[in-house]
């Protein structure tokens, strides 16, 4: 029987399941707070009732805005239309604060689960 020395691993990019699982709760945690809707502007009746005016998506710089009342002489007409294309600067920088919240928890997750590997040992 003859032993063969063991191949040193190739270094890739691997993560444990565990690591995988908290890694999309997180992704799905920005997908909806970018998806979900913020009211940022309310129209004000004189009874004390109020109507939402302005809905902005986007987190954490909103890069959309949605109108939802718009004025027409004498009325408020209710009408969902999009004001503006969305700021391709703010989606971008929603996506590098994306990226980065999901590389802290990858580091995070994968420091701790080596740091109990090592306590076993």
């Amino acid at each position: 029987m003859t032993l063969e020395p063991k191949k040193p691993r190739r270094w890739r990019l691997q993560l444990h399941l565990s690591t995988a699982v908290i890694l999309m709760f997180t992704a799905g945690g920005i997908i909806w707070a970018n998806c979900v809707g913020d009211v940022t502007d309310y129209y004000f009746y004189a009874d004390g009732s109020k109507d939402p005016i302005e809905r902005s998506y986007g987190w954490p710089q909103p890069f959309l805005y949605e109108n939802l009342l718009e004025w027409h002489w004498p009325y408020l007409v209710k009408r969902n239309s999009f004001n503006s294309m969305p700021t391709a600067s703010y989606a971008i920088f929603d996506f590098i604060v994306a990226l980065a919240i999901l590389t802290v928890v990858w580091l995070i997750c994968e420091g701790f689960i080596r740091y109990r590997e090592g306590r076993r040992t």
